[in-house]
């Protein structure tokens, strides 16, 4: 037998659409290999970018995990403010807690559906607003002009004293509480204010919130805490224990009680002390008449306290812990920032109780409602 030796055809004798058929699948391999080499290129860490092919328009990927999807105009960081909580101790205030975490008592009352309960117990988890409500220490304003020489030089008074520890009852460079540091600015100035919140709100003449300018007082919490006027929006305070001289943002209209320009100038104030004129206003007619004007609606509940605190008796003393008055201040010399006849005046022992229960806890209703659980306030 004789054998036949085949041999392949040479590339030219393969037909010519096989040939072709072999070409592109070469390119496709050799393409498929550009491409993995592109990518192992990649920066470490650098995503590979992801294209969709649309016909012959491409579309670019996805945006970066750490950006949202467009919603309206602009972007937005994916992550989420974390919630706040702290967990309530005894004593703790809507309040105090608002003034410690620079919010108001309504954004608290909101953020844990309260409604305009101010009741807050011990052991309860509170939640507290994210951060952008928080109003953080600002810049030092710019202020207004122009400005009277006494205003001035009471601002500069009060800038110079930034940083000084709140005392309560202090008056000097070791410390200063709020009415403290507005008479020792004024002072400076040559214009002689009385000591207490109260009685300086009479030391000049009502303003409107638009008619503000550096060196206004600023009064809030019945009367209780005043803060001077520093220019664009912001005043500045001796807040409360804990804190320091500060600039803080202008209150809520709605929380303030009134505006007041001081009288009188560096050139032509006197050395003589102003009288406590908060207190020779006389309010005409029994202990009962005088708190129904004083409380208003809330009167019923103010009422209901003091019966069963003093039988409004102005001097009732509690033998076991001392507590003194119509409303049984503890210690009793609290009311002594409210004028010094306390110890007789049924006003300015009311005047008292009304700033108290207003400030822990927003109102004569909402005290008698924690008295009613707890038999006292």
């Amino acid at each position: 037998m004789t054998s036949a030796t085949r041999t392949a055809p040479s590339w030219s004798q393969l037909p010519h659409r096989l040939r072709a058929v072999v070409l592109s699948a070469v390119l496709a391999v050799v393409l498929a290999l550009l491409a993995g080499t592109a990518v192992s290129g990649a920066p470490h860490g650098a995503p590979a970018a992801r294209r969709v092919t649309a016909g012959a328009a491409e579309l670019p990927a996805e945006p970066p995990a750490s950006v949202t999807r467009i919603v309206g105009h602009g972007t937005r960081p994916a992550a989420r403010q974390a919630v706040r909580s702290i967990r309530l101790r005894p004593g703790d205030t809507l309040w105090a807690l608002a003034r410690r975490y620079h919010t108001t008592v309504a954004t608290l009352q909101a953020v844990n559906h309260l409604g305009t309960s101010t009741l807050i117990r011990a052991g309860d988890r509170l939640t507290l607003p994210t951060p952008q409500h928080f109003a953080t220490r600002p810049q030092q304003p710019k202020a207004h002009a122009p400005l009277t020489s006494a205003a001035t030089t009471a601002l500069a008074f009060a800038r110079s004293r930034l940083g000084v520890p709140y005392r309560w009852g202090a008056t000097g460079d070791d410390g200063y509480d709020c009415s403290g540091l507005v008479q020792a600015a004024w002072r400076s100035a040559g214009v002689t204010l009385p000591r207490t919140a109260a009685a300086q709100a009479q030391a000049g003449i009502r303003i409107g919130r638009a008619d503000l300018k550096p060196g206004d007082l600023v009064f809030t919490y019945s009367y209780g805490h005043v803060q001077l006027y520093a220019g664009g929006g912001h005043v500045i305070e001796a807040a409360h224990p804990g804190t320091r001289v500060r600039y803080a943002p202008l209150p809520r209209a709605a929380t303030v009680d009134a505006y007041v320009r001081v009288h009188g100038s560096a050139r032509t104030t006197t050395a003589t002390a102003a009288p406590d004129v908060s207190y020779s206003h006389t309010i005409t007619g029994s202990v009962q008449r005088l708190a129904a004007q004083l409380f208003g609606t809330q009167n019923g509940c103010a009422a209901r306290i003091i019966v069963r605190e003093s039988g409004w008796k102005t001097t009732a003393t509690n033998p076991s812990s001392g507590a003194y008055g119509l409303a049984q201040a503890l210690p009793d010399s609290k009311m002594a920032r409210f004028g010094s006849d306390w110890r007789t005046n049924p006003l300015t022992q009311l005047r008292w109780m009304r700033a108290y229960v207003g400030a822990r806890y927003g109102g004569a209703c909402a005290a008698w409602a924690f008295w009613q659980t707890h038999h006292w306030y």
